[in-house]
């Protein structure tokens, strides 16, 4: 899920956490990790702020309509 800020990705994140639902900050921008730090001359600011907004969460074949209703319910709640 992509979020309009940062705040509502972390509010998010702290709600399903609650609920024990298991979300991921995957996909560091390759110019934040460290094998490929200061080979970059240029900022990435648009990288960095879709990166801010970002979280992954349960995505897998035998996943039930209720739970992803539960999970939708969560971030709706948790970002109203």
């Amino acid at each position: 899920l992509v979020f309009s800020s940062e705040r509502e990705r972390e509010s998010a994140e702290q709600a399903l956490t609650n609920v024990h639902v298991q979300t991921k900050r995957y996909f560091l921008p390759a110019h934040r990790q460290t094998a490929y730090a200061g080979s970059l001359s240029v900022g990435l600011p648009r990288t960095d702020d879709v990166h801010a907004r970002l979280l992954c969460v349960p995505l897998f074949e035998s996943l039930v309509t209720h739970d992803i209703e539960r999970i939708a319910g969560v971030v709706e709640e948790a970002v109203s």
